[in-house]
C-alpha cells in the first residue's frame, strides 16, 4: 500500500509512524484519518522545532524527531498513546490546561512553568517553555492541540545558582574573620537549599579527629565538638580522602549507613563535600536534611563550589592574620636591633626605618620615608649615594656604599650602608632591605694606620699572613689571565699543590658544567678590562662540589692601564640551596568559572567567566565547543599535566583537581585551580564532567608577602658586612649569620646554643664578651666596645661590637642583638668606575647630531611653534631612545614602538587609536627613523585629521608580504572620521621627514592617499632593513688636525653616504649651501657603490656606521679612485691598522663651519 503524501520525509519519528501498526488504533489507517489531522502530522514532522500533536478528547499523542528527547525514557512508547497515560506524573498540572483549551478553543502558552517529572526513577524539578494550539475541523470544533515547546531547567536554575553565587560573594566580602566567613556561607547555603543544617568541619592533624565548631542549623539542633572521623561511616570517610563527594538520599534506606548514628543526629539525608590541600582531606562541607532528599547533580556542584570558594576565603582571611602578625613581629624585632634598618619598595621608596635610624638622625617618618632620607647625608656625598642607590635599584643588585650620616647633635659620622634585593618567588623584584652601621671610630683607626705606616702593603710576608685569614680563596693573577698566587685555603680545599694549580691547573677543580661559561667570562672581563663576577662549583679534595662567588678586580698604574688581577672566591653553598628549597604553598583563589563537559559528544559549555577567563567567545561557551579548545588556553607548560589529570579522573570515575596556567581573553597567564567530578553511566562509562575553576593568583600573592615578611629578618641579617647575632638572658647563641661563622671559624652547629665560654677557645675573652653582654641586658642600654677573639687556628681578631637589648612583647628584655666587624684587614675599596664603552659614546654623539639635525632643519613662522615642532620631534626620538636603552641596544619591538609614539596623542578614555600586527623587533636606526615618521604623521592628525575631532579614529596596521626571502613589512596608516582632508598646497618639513626616513635611510616607499573621508598612508619597507641583528663596528681616524682657508668649492660633486635620514638631510643642506652638487644621499653600502660605479665624485662625506655595516667597502672603493673623502662620525677611537684613512675627521655633532673648512681644504688638494 503506498505510503500517503502527508507521513513522506520527518526523520526518525516519520519512518516509525510510516511503520506504525495503526489498523488496531482508535485512529485508524493513515489514509482514513480526517484532513485536519493530516494537515497538522505533516506541519509536525516538518518542523524543526519540538512539536507533538494530541488527537482527539483521549489526547492521543504524534510527534516529531526534536520533540521526541523530551519524553526520555517513555519514547518510543509514547508514540499513540493517551496524553494522561504518557504523562501520569505531571498530568494535575497539564491535564487542566489541555482541558481548558479543548473546551474554550483558546490557544495557551506558559514561560518557565515547574513540572516535577519522572526521569530515571526519580522525580526532577524541570521547567518548561511551551505552548497549545487548537486544531480546527472544517466546522470550526476543537478535534486536537498542537503542543510546541523546549526545556529551560538549565537556564533557570543556573539563574538560581548565579543569584546564590552572587549573594554568597556579597557576604564573604563583609567579613574577615574565618569563623564568621564559615557561617556566612553555611547560612546561606542552608537558606537557598531549605536544608536543616549546614556546617563545617576541619580534621585534625591526628587525620582521625573532625573538629565541628561552624553550623547553621533551622529546625534540629546545631553539632559541635570533636568527633572521630569514622564514627560517620568508614568506607564515607575513606572516599572523601580520596576527594568524592558523599552523598545519601534516605541513610534509613540504605544499609552501608549506621542508622543509629543519623537517626542521633535527627538526619536522614546528607551530602559532605571533601576539601583535599597538598594531597591531604583537610576539612569537609555538609548538608543534612531531617527527611528523605533526592540530590541532584546541580544541588551537589553547588554544594562543592561554595565549599571551595568559602575556604578560599578563610584561607585568605588567616593568611592575612598570619601577615599581620608577622609584619609586626619584624617591626618589634626590627626596632630592636642595633644598627640602623631600612626597607624599599620596588621604585626605590622607602617605605620603613626603624626607630633607631630616627634616635640617631633626629628625622621624623614624614621626613626620613620616600627618599627623604638623602637629606641627612652629607652635601658633598649626597649625590653620590644617591647616584649609587638609583643605580643598583635599576639593576636589581646588591650594593654597599660608605657617607656621612648627620646625627641629631648636628655632627656628620662615616656610616656603612649595605643593602641585598628583594624578589618573590616568581622572581619579580619587590625592593631592598638594608642596614646603615656607625663606623666612624673605625674610620678614624684606619687613618691613624695609615698615616703611622703600620699597613705595609708592600711586605709579601704580610700579604700572605692576610689572605691566609680571609675565609675565602684570595688570588692574584697577571694582566693576561694567568694566576701567580692563591692562598692556602685553596690548597686545603682542593687538595692540589701550588705546581698543580698554578698558572691555570685551578680550572681543574671546577665542576664539567662551569667550565665553558667560566672560561667565557674570565677572558670577557680581561678584553673589556672591568671586574668580574661568576658563580660556579669548585671540587673538593674528598670529590664533593660546592658553590662558589669568584670576584676580581683589575689593579690599574698610574695612566689607567690593567697591570695585574686581584680576586676572591667566597663559598654560597647553603645560600643556593636555601633559595633552591624556597618554595610557597598554594590555594585555591576566586571561582573563575564552571563549566559541563558533555563526554561522550565532546561537548564543553560553560558560564561567561570561564569563557573569559579561557578567551573563548561567550556564545560559543553556551552553546558548547570541543575540550581541546579550553586545553589550548592553557599555558603550554602545563598542557601535559591537565591531559593526565583528566585522564586519570575519567579512567576512575572520581574527582579531579588540577592547578595550572590559563590565557585569559586579554593575553595575560593566570594561575586557577580546577576541580570537578566525572559522572558515569550506566554501564560504567564517562557521561558528564562538570567543574569549577578558581582564581589563585591573589591567594599566591597574599602567602608570599607573608613569608617575606616571616624572613626579612634573616634577609636583613645576611646583608650585614659583619658577623651579626641575638643571644638570650643567659648568653646562649640564638641565631647567628655566615659572618658569624667565619668571624669564629665554627660551623654553625658548634654555636648555635652554646656561650661564648663553650665555643671560643680562650676562656678570658670569652668572660669578657659575656661580661659586655651582660651589662647590656641589665641596664638596657646599647653599647659599642671592642673586643678581641682567637680562632680555633690560633688567628687573633679584633671586633668592633654593637649590642642592643632585645625586648619582649611587654618591654622587658629577653636577650640581646648585637653585630661585630671585623677590624684586623680593610676590604678593598669600592668597584671603580667603568670606562665608558665605545659604542655608547657613538650612540651618544649620533642621538645629538640627529637632535641638532631636527632643530636646524626644522622652519615655522613664530617662535612658538618653533619650539612645540621641535620639541615634539625630540620627544619622539626620546621615546624610541628610551625604549633602544631598555633593551641595551639590541632593538624595539615595533608594536612597543608605535604604542609609545602614539600614547602621547591618545585621549583618556576614548578608544579611539586601534593598533595591531604580527611581532618584529627593529634594529636601533630603523626605529628611530619609524619613530620620527609615526610622530609627523601622528602631529598631522592631531592638527588637520581624524585625531583633531572627538569622532575621529585611526587604525595602525602591518603585516609581511612577499616571499621568505625577499618579503617587505607593509605598514598602513588609516584615519577615519575627520574633517575633510585634502592634498596640501606645498611640501612640509613633516613629509620631507617621513619620506626621508622611509625612502633614503631605509631604502623603503611611501605612498600618501588624500582621501576626503581620511588620510591614507602606505609604508613598504625590506623587511631586511628593519629587523634587528648584530652590528659589527667600525674603526675610527684620527681627527682633522686643524682648518685652513681654502678657496671656493662651487660646482664639486660631493657624495653623502648617511644612514640617519634627519642627518643626511642636514648634510646636504650644508653641501648646498657650499655651492657644490650632491650625490645621493646614499644610506647603504649598496647605494653608495652604485652611484661611484656610474659617475665617480669629486669628494665625499662617509658615516662610519651605516646601520648592521659600515662603509670601509666605499672608503676602499674611493681609495681606489683616489678621490677624497670625509668621515663624520662619533666614535672616538682612532682606525684600525690596515683600515682606509680619511683625509680628514668630524666628530657628531659636526658644525656646518667644520665642514666647511674640511670641504675647503679637500678642494685643494691636487687630484
Amino acid at each position: 500500500m503506498d505510503t500517503p503524501k502527508f507521513l513522506a520525509g520527518g526523520g526518525l519519528m516519520g519512518e516509525r509512524i510510516r511503520s506504525f501498526d495503526w489498523s488496531a488504533h482508535p485512529l485508524g489507517a493513515p489514509a482514513a484519518w480526517p484532513a485536519s489531522l493530516r494537515s497538522a502530522v505533516a506541519i509536525c514532522l516538518n518542523s524543526a522545532f519540538p512539536t507533538a500533536v494530541y488527537w482527539g478528547r483521549d489526547l492521543l499523542l504524534i510527534y516529531n524527531d526534536a520533540w521526541a528527547p523530551i519524553p526520555g525514557e517513555r519514547h518510543p512508547w509514547a508514540l499513540g498513546r493517551t496524553g494522561a497515560e504518557v504523562w501520569s506524573d505531571i498530568w494535575p498540572v497539564v491535564g487542566p490546561q489541555f482541558a481548558r483549551v479543548l473546551s474554550t478553543g483558546e490557544g495557551f502558552s506558559v514561560f518557565d512553568q515547574m513540572l516535577p517529572m519522572q526521569r530515571l526513577g526519580r522525580v526532577h524539578e524541570t521547567y518548561w517553555n511551551y505552548s497549545f494550539t487548537p486544531i480546527l475541523d472544517e466546522d470550526g470544533q476543537v478535534v486536537g492541540i498542537l503542543n510546541q515547546g523546549n526545556e529551560t531547567t538549565d537556564r533557570v536554575l543556573g539563574l538560581r545558582r548565579q543569584e546564590f553565587k552572587l549573594k554568597l560573594e556579597a557576604a564573604l566580602r563583609q567579613e574577615s574573620d574565618g569563623r564568621a566567613i564559615m557561617l556566612a556561607a553555611a547560612g546561606a547555603l542552608g537558606r537557598h537549599l531549605g536544608a536543616n543544617r549546614v556546617g563545617y568541619g576541619e580534621v585534625l592533624l591526628d587525620d582521625a579527629t573532625v573538629s565541628l565548631d561552624v553550623c547553621w542549623a533551622d529546625g534540629v539542633a546545631p553539632i559541635s565538638g570533636r568527633f572521630p572521623l569514622d564514627s560517620f561511616g568508614a568506607e564515607d570517610i575513606a572516599r572523601q580522602r580520596r576527594g568524592l563527594t558523599q552523598s545519601c538520599d534516605d541513610v534509613l534506606a540504605d544499609p552501608g549507613q549506621d542508622a543509629a548514628v543519623w537517626t542521633a543526629l535527627d538526619t536522614r539525608a546528607y551530602a559532605s563535600v571533601p576539601l583535599i590541600r597538598h594531597g591531604r582531606f583537610s576539612a569537609s562541607l555538609y548538608v543534612n536534611f531531617r527527611e528523605p532528599h533526592a540530590w541532584t547533580s546541580e544541588e551537589i556542584q553547588l554544594i562543592e563550589e561554595t565549599g571551595a570558594r568559602t575556604w578560599e576565603a578563610v584561607e585568605r582571611a588567616r593568611a592575612e592574620d598570619d601577615l599581620r602578625e608577622s609584619e609586626a613581629r619584624f617591626r618589634n624585632i626590627a626596632d630592636s636591633s642595633p644598627v640602623m634598618m631600612w626597607v624599599t619598595d620596588a621604585s626605590g621608596y622607602c617605605t620603613y626605618l626603624n626607630r633607631l635610624w630616627y634616635d640617631f638622625t633626629g628625622q621624623t617618618q614624614e621626613e626620613a620615608e620616600g627618599f627623604g632620607w638623602l637629606s641627612a647625608t652629607h652635601p658633598d656625598d649626597r649625590a653620590m649615594a644617591e647616584e649609587i642607590f638609583r643605580e643598583a635599584n635599576a639593576a636589581h643588585k646588591p650594593f654597599r656604599l660608605e657617607y656621612r650620616l648627620r646625627r641629631v647633635d648636628g655632627a656628620y659620622r662615616w656610616a656603612i650602608d649595605a643593602a641585598a634585593p628583594r624578589f618573590s618567588p616568581s622572581g619579580e623584584f619587590l625592593g631592598y632591605v638594608g642596614s646603615v652601621i656607625d663606623i666612624d671610630e673605625r674610620r678614624n683607626v684606619e687613618e691613624a694606620l695609615r698615616q703611622s705606616g703600620e699597613l705595609l702593603r708592600q711586605s709579601e710576608d704580610r700579604l700572605r699572613t692576610l689572605t691566609n685569614v680571609i675565609p675565602s680563596f684570595v688570588w692574584f693573577a697577571t694582566v693576561d689571565g694567568d694566576l701567580h698566587y692563591l692562598n692556602e685555603r685553596w690548597y686545603e680545599f682542593t687538595g692540589q699543590s701550588p705546581a698543580e694549580a698554578l698558572p691555570n691547573g685551578w680550572a681543574a677543580a671546577l665542576h664539567p658544567e662551569d667550565a665553558d661559561r667560566t672560561a667565557r667570562a674570565w677572558a670577557q672581563a680581561r678584553e673589556r678590562a672591568e671586574p668580574y663576577r661568576i658563580e660556579m662549583r669548585y671540587r673538593r679534595h674528598d670529590g664533593a662540589y660546592r658553590w662558589y662567588v669568584a670576584q676580581a678586580e683589575p689593579l690599574r698604574d698610574e695612566t689607567g692601564a690593567v697591570t695585574a688581577w686581584f680576586g676572591t672566591s667566597t663559598d654560597i653553598h647553603e645560600q643556593r640551596e636555601a633559595k633552591e628549597r624556597l618554595e610557597l604553598a598554594l590555594d585555591s583563589g576566586a571561582i573563575q568559572g564552571t563549566w559541563v563537559w558533555d563526554v561522550p559528544g565532546d561537548r564543553v559549555t560553560a558560564d561567561e567567566r570561564f569563557a573569559r577567563t579561557f578567551g573563548i567567545d561567550i556564545d560559543e561557551a553556551r552553546t558548547g565547543f570541543p575540550l581541546t579548545k579550553a586545553v589550548a588556553a592553557i599555558h603550554p607548560d602545563d598542557q601535559a599535566a591537565v591531559r593526565d589529570a583528566i585522564q586519570g579522573a575519567l579512567d576512575t570515575g572520581g574527582s579531579y583537581r588540577c592547578e595550572y596556567r590559563v590565557r585569559n581573553s586579554d593575553g595575560v597567564y593566570r594561575w586557577v585551580e580546577a576541580s570537578g567530578k566525572v559522572e558515569l553511566s550506566a554501564d560504567g562509562g564517562p557521561l558528564r564532567f562538570p567543574g569549577v575553576a578558581v582564581d589563585v593568583e591573589a591567594r599566591r600573592a597574599l602567602e608570599a608577602d607573608r613569608d617575606r615578611a616571616t624572613s626579612l629578618l634573616q634577609a636583613f641579617f645576611d646583608t650585614f658586612p659583619g658577623a651579626a647575632y641575638a643571644k638570650d638572658l643567659e648568653g646562649r647563641i640564638l641565631l647567628g649569620n655566615r659572618g658569624f661563622a667565619e668571624a669564629t671559624g665554627l660551623p654553625p652547629e658548634a654555636f648555635l646554643g652554646k656561650t661564648a665560654l663553650a665555643f671560643m677557645a680562650d676562656a678570658d675573652q670569652a668572660g669578657a664578651i659575656m661580661a659586655n653582654d651582660r651589662e647590656v641586658m641589665t641596664t638596657g642600654v646599647a653599647r659599642q666596645v671592642e673586643e678581641d677573639v682567637v680562632q680555633p687556628d690560633g688567628t687573633l681578631l679584633q671586633w668592633l661590637s654593637i649590642k642592643t637589648p632585645l625586648r619582649a612583647a611587654d618591654g622587658s628584655v629577653a636577650g640581646l642583638v648585637g653585630v661585630s666587624l671585623d677590624m684586623t684587614e680593610r676590604r678593598q675599596a669600592d668597584d671603580r668606575a667603568r670606562l665608558l664603552a665605545r659604542e655608547v659614546d657613538h650612540r651618544a654623539k649620533n642621538l645629538l647630531s640627529v637632535v641638532q639635525s631636527v632643530v636646524q632643519l626644522t622652519k615655522s613662522a613664530d617662535v612658538a611653534a618653533f619650539k612645540a615642532a621641535v620639541s615634539g620631534r625630540i620627544h619622539a626620538l626620546a621615546r624610541a631612545h628610551s625604549l633602544l636603552a631598555e633593551s641595551r641596544w639590541q632593538g624595539v619591538n615595533l608594536d612597543t614602538l608605535v604604542r609609545e609614539e602614539l600614547a602621547p596623542f591618545a585621549r583618556p578614555g576614548a578608544d579611539r587609536i586601534h593598533i595591531e600586527g604580527p611581532s618584529l623587533r627593529l634594529r636601533p636606526a630603523a626605529s628611530q627613523a619609524l619613530a620620527l615618521a609615526l610622530h609627523e604623521l601622528a602631529t598631522n592628525a592631531t592638527k588637520y585629521g581624524a585625531l583633531s575631532l572627538e569622532q575621529g579614529s585611526l587604525d595602525v596596521s602591518w603585516r609581511y608580504a612577499g616571499a621568505p626571502s625577499s618579503r617587505t613589512l607593509e605598514l598602513t596608516w588609516r584615519e577615519r572620521g575627520g574633517p575633510p582632508v585634502q592634498p596640501p598646497g606645498r611640501k612640509g618639513f613633516g613629509s620631507t621627514v617621513i619620506r626621508t626616513s622611509v625612502e633614503r635611510q631605509l631604502g623603503g616607499e611611501v605612498r600618501l592617499d588624500w582621501d576626503p573621508e581620511g588620510l591614507s598612508c602606505r609604508i613598504d619597507v625590506p623587511a631586511e632593513e628593519l629587523e634587528a641583528m648584530a652590528q659589527p663596528a667600525m674603526p675610527e681616524v684620527p681627527e682633522l688636525a686643524g682648518a685652513v682657508e681654502a678657496p671656493a668649492v662651487s660646482g664639486r660633486r660631493v657624495l653623502i653616504v648617511e644612514d640617519e635620514a634627519l642627518i643626511a638631510m642636514e648634510l646636504e643642506q650644508t653641501v648646498i649651501e657650499l655651492g657644490c652638487e650632491v650625490t645621493g644621499p646614499a644610506a647603504s653600502c649598496e647605494a653608495a657603490l652604485a652611484i661611484i660605479a656610474q659617475a665617480p665624485p669629486d669628494l665625499a662625506v662617509l658615516d662610519v656606521n651605516l646601520g648592521r655595516e659600515t662603509s670601509r667597502p666605499v672608503a676602499e672603493a674611493l681609495q681606489r679612485l683616489g678621490v677624497p673623502f670625509i668621515y663624520c662620525t662619533g666614535y672616538a677611537e682612532p682606525l684600525d691598522d690596515g683600515a682606509p684613512q680619511a683625509a680628514a675627521v668630524i666628530r657628531k655633532p659636526f658644525d656646518v663651519k667644520s665642514l666647511g673648512d674640511a670641504i675647503r681644504r679637500l678642494s685643494e688638494t691636487p687630484g
